[in-house]
């Protein structure tokens, strides 16, 4: 007895997990997966939508009108047609539609038979025009200008949000943005954009194609901040800058906040692609000199930073204030190599003494080779602008080289000048050379100035 009800049991559990598993089976049946794939050839469109076990191939010329409620096509261009093919389950139907003068001929085909279009051919093409229409751009610009005429651009607004993919998307955003759209109008089509444009390569093209339109005063600005936000592609948001960077409608304030933007750049690379382009393209002002230095802190290559910083270097209106955020943004480059660049760079113009203190700091504390100290004091030593205070500065903290060799051969290259100068200045310049531990060079430093 045991026996069987064992057998009893097993049969149960096997009858429920076929259930189961024919519940599970069913419910992911219904699951709709839909893919378009379009593809242009000289005016010509062909599309492919992909619904479960639907199968549209659409091919289009001409630009298409559908009727005010979508359920028919109105009216097609001079020489256009439209053609849609649907295969499900074995059965195949085609619709296609030619313009002839002023006037349309349908023609509806099961299999390779032709049927009358009315009313069975209709009706179909009544049914498969909603799908249509939300996987492709079909009477997309018709039906902009039928529901702007309705309601402005909320009614187009809310028409987008129920198309399928970002390409259909887009390509309804920018027939919308064609409209003469008042401020508040483009602001909250800005906000739409950025909410339910996913793809950053559709998203940056319809930010990037209407800068024109976005740019024009604060409202607009801060909305396409925002929406620039969404891209998450560092290569696209880029793009996004250097044309707005580019663009001469654009005034300095207005610069300033959308380098805001680039704080989510988080490739070297492209950051500083995107600072390079506003010192190249602007006559940038001393606020934004400030705020191009400041972004710079966010690049963590010293290669790609001091790039950035020795053409801010180069710009006309740097400041004493942005003089002193310049040299702050040196404090974290690790490379001598790098740092030694700016700083030779640094050392070209006219040194105040502030600067020129900033200047020795920055030696001292981010300079850790000795060979590439010698190298910055050997183009300060070749400065005719140094006055006497200065150069006891420098010949001061000559001490911190810790190589007999290149202490001496710093010392060397300032002998020249320092015999012309005063007892002080030379008092100070023997001093230095008492760190000099060899009896070699030690003699030759003093040699230098006797």
């Amino acid at each position: 007895m045991r026996r069987i009800s064992n057998q009893i049991h097993l049969v149960t559990l096997f009858v429920v997990f076929i259930l189961n598993t024919l519940n599970v089976f069913a419910q992911n049946s219904m699951v709709i997966e839909r893919s378009t794939t379009t593809i242009t050839n000289n005016g010509k469109k062909t599309i492919t939508i992909t619904s479960n076990d639907n199968l549209f191939d659409i091919k289009h010329e001409g630009k298409i009108i559908l009727s005010n409620d979508d359920a028919d096509i109105k009216d097609i261009s001079s020489g256009g047609y439209f053609e849609v093919t649907k295969s499900s389950f074995g059965k195949r139907r085609k619709i296609i539609i030619e313009k002839d003068g002023n006037n349309l001929i349908r023609k509806y085909y099961i299999g390779s038979s032709e049927k009358k279009y009315y009313p069975d051919g209709e009706k179909w093409l009544k049914e498969m025009l909603p799908e249509i229409i939300k996987s492709s751009t079909i009477g997309a610009e018709s039906r902009v200008n039928r529901f702007y005429r309705k309601g402005g651009a909320s009614k187009v607004l809310a028409e987008i949000l129920k198309l399928d993919s970002d390409f259909v998307k887009s390509a309804y955003f920018k027939l919308l943005l064609k409209k003469n759209l008042r401020t508040n109008e483009i602001t909250t089509t800005l906000h739409a954009i950025g909410k339910n444009v996913d793809s950053d390569f559709y998203l940056s093209s319809i930010l990037g194609d209407n800068q024109h339109l976005f740019l024009k005063n604060t409202e607009n600005i801060d909305a396409y901040i925002k929406a620039s936000s969404s891209i998450g592609s560092d290569f696209y948001l880029s793009q996004i800058l250097k044309d707005a960077v580019s663009n001469k409608i654009i005034a300095d304030k207005q610069l300033a906040s959308l380098l805001k933007i680039s704080k989510n750049i988080g490739s070297d690379f492209y950051l500083t692609e995107v600072l390079k382009e506003v010192i190249k393209k602007r006559t940038l002002n001393a606020s934004n000199i400030k705020q191009v230095i400041f972004l710079s802190n966010s690049i963590s290559s010293d290669h790609y930073k001091t790039d950035v910083l020795k053409k801010v270097l180069k710009t006309k209106n740097l400041s004493e204030e942005a003089y002193g955020t310049f040299i702050n943004a040196l404090s974290d480059v690790n490379s001598d190599h790098y740092i030694t660049d700016v700083i030779k760079e640094l050392t070209r113009g006219k040194l105040t003494s502030e600067n020129l203190d900033r200047v020795l700091s920055l030696i001292q504390k981010n300079v850790s080779s000795d060979h590439y100290q010698l190298d910055i004091y050997k183009q300060i030593a070749n400065k005719s602008d140094i006055t006497e205070t200065q150069l006891i500065k420098i010949l001061g903290t000559l001490k911190s080289i810790s190589s007999s060799y290149y202490l001496s051969s710093a010392l060397v290259t300032f002998a020249p000048r320092v015999k012309k100068s005063s007892n002080k200045v030379k008092e100070v310049y023997r001093n230095a050379a008492k760190s000099i531990h060899s009896d070699t060079y030690y003699g030759r430093a003093i040699k230098a100035i006797d």
